[in-house]
């Protein structure tokens, strides 16, 4: 995991992972919010050829 954010009121968090994809793939981001309460997630970003990211 390259960093994560709680929402506000802490229900939801946001993870972001980079992967490096080996010596002839570029960096590769993915974003992926969970509902804190019952763990369920979901993938809500995917960018390639990216190593820096805002949320």
């Amino acid at each position: 995991m390259f960093y994560s954010l709680n929402s506000p009121n802490n229900t939801y968090k946001v993870e972001i992972y980079r992967a490096n994809g080996g010596a002839n793939t570029s960096y590769t981001l993915r974003g992926e919010v969970s509902n804190n309460k019952n763990k369920e997630s979901k993938n809500i970003y995917s960018g390639y050829d990216e190593e820096k990211d805002t949320v």
